[in-house]
């Protein structure tokens, strides 16, 4: 009921459209389908609320415990609306799985925040981590260099716990970890590593500085040959076979003996000279060889040489 200054009227009945309309625009209380506006008489939800004026609100107050205003819905989905003037739509509230969202529904349409049972996403719908991000992450200067801490079992405070992956000052980019700056590139590609480095699982790698691919280094040894010389005297031409997978005629270096079975003559005079190197498929390159007795003297051994061979 209430009383329009002469009579107590109920305000569910009566010929009027719009009951308890004030004379001017700030309040009015339900027209005769159940729908309820204060500062407007055509509410278009159950509950409309205009106001002319700069600030508007819903304003819930306890003066003694907690305020909460509560959102259910039958199919799962409830959030709160937010728009400039219909545009630029935000929903905050929960979604049909029943996680936390911030939603975006115009122009980059799509779930923008979300918070399930794993943890929190940022661009994604489903996060499977304590926080999963689709995209770059850019994380600014606030005085302090910028970067990511991940800490040890510890969880302490203390910078010998942990690792920090982040920028040194403004020109160097690197990894603390010990107490310590142990890895840092510079803008000008420089990079320094404090500790041992292993490369290649071990294996090493070799720097071209007029190759855009680092060198390839294939230790192999010779086939058995047959030095049988007079003084001063050369083979015929022969040839050695190596692996390496080159895609370039490598380089290759004779060096030390492996393997020697004779004794007549000075070994150590014996030469074995490769040319004429070339790559003959995926797997195998190969050399052509001579053998050169330096001694005036005849030589008489089986010799297997090791080699080196360097390319790409």
């Amino acid at each position: 009921m209430y009383c329009n200054g002469t009579d107590w009227i109920d305000p569910t009945s009566g010929g009027i459209p719009n009951n308890w309309v004030n004379s001017g625009n700030n309040s009015y209380l339900s027209n005769l389908n159940g729908m309820v506006g204060i500062g407007t008489n055509n509410p278009a939800s159950p509950l409309s609320i205009v106001y002319s004026g700069d600030y508007t609100g819903l304003n819930l107050k306890s003066t003694v415990g907690y305020s909460l205003m509560g959102i259910d819905s039958k199919n799962g989905l409830a959030a709160l609306k937010f728009s400039n003037n219909e545009v630029g739509k935000w929903y905050l509230g929960n979604n049909v799985d029943n996680n936390f969202h911030i939603y975006k529904m115009d122009g980059n349409y799509g779930p923008k925040f979300i918070i399930n049972s794993y943890g929190v996403g940022i661009g994604v719908s489903d996060p499977n981590n304590t926080l999963d991000v689709n995209g770059r992450v850019r994380v600014r200067n606030n005085g302090s260099t910028s970067g990511i801490w991940t800490s040890s079992s510890t969880n302490s405070l203390n910078s010998a716990d942990g690792a920090f992956w982040g920028l040194k000052n403004d020109n160097t980019a690197g990894i603390y970890i010990g107490d310590n700056w142990r890895m840092e590139l510079t803008n000008a590609g420089d990079m320094s590593i404090d500790g041992s480095l292993t490369v290649n699982n071990g294996k090493g790698v070799a720097y071209n500085p007029t190759g855009a691919t680092n060198l390839k280094i294939y230790p192999f040894t010779t086939a058995n040959f047959s030095a049988v010389l007079a003084g001063f005297a050369m083979s015929p031409e022969t040839g050695i076979v190596f692996g390496g997978n080159f895609t370039t005629a490598p380089k290759v270096i004779v060096g030390d003996i492996d393997y020697t079975l004779g004794s007549l003559g000075e070994l150590y005079r014996v030469q074995l000279v490769v040319y004429g190197c070339k790559v003959d498929n995926a797997n195998n390159s190969s050399c052509k060889a001579r053998l050169i007795n330096t001694s005036p003297n005849p030589v008489n051994y089986n010799i297997i040489w090791n080699c080196i061979a360097i390319g790409n």
